[in-house]
């Protein structure tokens, strides 16, 4: 079966502390630290993700400062972008309500090929932190009525829903990449996902009916099955045998790459060996590449 290349490049925009930062380096790197420099103007990164045995799917995250908005620049950041993630803070209800603002700046000056807006999700990041002082109906409501494809409540820190959320965006425009009617039970409203490889078309399973019977603790004298061994799989988290995604992170201004590739069964090089040249283990050579010229090589 012909196998397929996507080059997807992703905005992730809203209010300075928010988060962006840090929810690439989770995305990217499995890394949290507490402590960043500011984003000044654009910074980006790449991940390589190994979708299915027949596609690969490239994303470019351009992490953008939240001063940014009040500039003439973003038109230049959105060009040729393919989805879009806005975050604002659960503990800070100015970062929410400048979400409008993001929205509008984004239609206004990026679309699909076809006229379309941008598929755009909303995430409420910091949700291990109380109170909350947005409520989620209020997100609920706001996220269906400003054309976002869904919202879902993160935790950068706890890496909780990351890459659930991430695949959600990818899934859908994969959709829009291969024409297909994209159909979604609840338009705008809170992502609902099992497995972050599951197929577009796999229904989700959804919470149990009401009225089902729980099971209930086991009946007194029934043996413990006893510890697991070290080869049994937990029973609670998916098994891939997909390789991990290889991983680069860059700057805007004079792009200094690095590829961190963890435990996996096969590479996925870079496309273009000029730019980086990369095997099983070894390191990549450093390049200094503008961001214009790393988007036209497709790498």
């Amino acid at each position: 079966m012909e196998s397929r290349d996507y080059l997807f490049k992703v905005l992730v925009i809203g209010n300075g502390h928010v988060g962006k930062t840090s929810l690439v380096h989770r995305y990217v790197n499995d890394k949290f630290s507490k402590h960043y420099k500011i984003t000044v103007g654009v910074d980006f990164a790449l991940k390589v993700l190994a979708w299915s045995d027949t596609e690969t799917v490239r994303l470019q995250l351009w992490d953008i400062a939240g001063q940014e908005r009040f500039t003439s620049m973003t038109r230049i950041y959105y060009k040729e972008a393919s989805g879009c993630i806005i975050m604002f803070d659960v503990t800070d209800s100015s970062s929410f309500r400048s979400v409008r603002s993001w929205k509008e700046d984004l239609d206004s000056k990026a679309m699909l090929p076809g006229g379309a807006p941008l598929p755009c999700i909303l995430l409420a990041n910091k949700c291990d932190l109380v109170p909350w002082q947005i409520p989620m109906e209020t997100i609920e409501q706001f996220s269906k009525a400003n054309g976002f494809i869904g919202w879902m409540e993160t935790s950068v820190k706890e890496n909780k829903n990351i890459d659930e959320s991430l695949n959600f965006l990818v899934q859908k425009m994969l959709m829009l990449a291969q024409n297909s009617a994209p159909r979604w039970e609840l338009e705008g409203g809170r992502i609902q996902v099992d497995s972050p490889m599951r197929e577009a078309n796999t229904p989700h399973p959804g919470p149990a009916p009401l009225g089902t019977p729980h099971p209930g603790p086991a009946p007194l004298g029934t043996p413990h099955p006893g510890p697991a061994s070290p080869d049994t799989p937990h029973p609670g988290r998916e098994q891939h045998s997909s390789p991990h995604p290889a991983t680069l992170l860059g700057r805007m201004t004079g792009v200094k790459a690095l590829l961190v590739p963890k435990r996996r069964d096969r590479a996925v090089p870079c496309s273009d060996s000029r730019l980086c040249r990369s095997d099983q283990s070894g390191p990549v050579s450093h390049c200094r590449t503008s961001a214009n010229e790393l988007l036209a090589k497709g790498c």
